[in-house]
């Protein structure tokens, strides 16, 4: 527990490396919904067209709308996923290059970060690379092994009526997915950081280095990972909220929205950060610099 904490001191003391990061992220982003958004919507409208308006929500407690949704969510993901898939392949590369180029400006030389970035981010592309392939198979394996569980509770749940069982199917369901997700996040995102921990070694022994720091480490690994989807969650939905409180359309709404999306960005800089913390206790580490100067997390954390 001590050491989840003072991970997650570190992770949030980037100062202006990690503002550096948040901005790549958050443009990234951006360029990806814009490109995105026309087959995105065209996707979404095809998989929820025919079902019951917003009118029948009040009808039953809504039950009758969530069961006819609940039809078509399976096959969403594919649709959307089969509807962006080029622009996805596209992005993936970028993906590893803004990932390598915030390690490199969090825990390398953070003199000049807006100059250092890109070349920080071709550097480490390679490595990063090879850690992410086994990554996405073992991200794979745990899609599967959620989708037995979540197919064990739609049996189980298919004969008995009533909201309390479908509500309580539905919490099983929820949890399910986030648990898969927080998981592979964890996984992967531990393969990632002990390449600055580690960055002699191969990749094949640093990604089971992160297998077996996830499963030795359970908590506090997988809390990072909770903790910082949970925030930036809260983060956009603030920032939507007070979007919608400020009126749409009007310049304040568009600033705030695009505020708690900027936040999102920022947290995920500070999470990798966290994430290096984290992974530099578990083995000796260089000296990794900080917000107050040189640090060897090594042995401190």
């Amino acid at each position: 527990m001590n050491s989840f904490v003072r991970s997650l001191r570190e992770g949030f003391r980037g100062g202006h490396a990690s503002i550096v990061a948040a901005v790549h992220f958050y443009a990234a982003a951006v360029a990806f919904a814009w490109l995105a958004s026309a087959p995105l919507a065209s996707a979404l409208h095809g998989a929820l067209d025919g079902h019951p308006g917003a009118a029948r929500l009040a009808a039953d407690g809504g039950l009758a709308v969530f069961e006819e949704l609940s039809r078509t969510l399976p096959e969403l993901p594919g649709t959307v996923f089969a509807t962006t898939a080029p622009l996805v392949l596209v992005f993936l590369p970028l993906a590893l290059l803004l990932l390598g180029g915030a390690q490199g400006v969090l825990w390398g030389d953070r003199a000049r970060p807006w100059r250092s970035f890109w070349s920080a981010g071709a550097r480490r592309f390679l490595p990063l690379l090879l850690r992410a392939l086994p990554g996405g198979l073992y991200a794979a394996a745990v899609a599967l092994l959620a989708a037995g569980v979540l197919r064990g509770v739609e049996v189980a749940v298919r004969e008995p009526s009533g909201a309390g069982v479908f509500w309580s199917g539905a919490a099983l369901s929820a949890a399910t997915v986030f648990a898969a997700i927080v998981h592979a996040r964890t996984v992967l995102g531990f393969a990632f950081a002990i390449r600055e921990v580690r960055p002699d070694e191969r990749f094949f022994h640093g990604f089971l280095a992160a297998v077996v720091l996830s499963w030795r480490r359970f908590p506090g690994a997988h809390a990072i990972g909770g903790s910082f989807l949970f925030l930036g969650a809260a983060v956009a939905f603030l920032g939507v909220y007070l979007a919608g409180v400020a009126g749409h359309g009007t310049w304040p709404s568009a600033l705030l929205a695009q505020a708690g999306w900027l936040g999102v960005a920022w947290l995920r800089a500070a999470e990798i950060r966290a994430r290096i913390a984290f992974a530099a206790a578990e083995a000796p580490a260089p000296a990794i610099p900080t917000a107050e100067g040189d640090l060897d997390l090594g042995g401190s954390i």
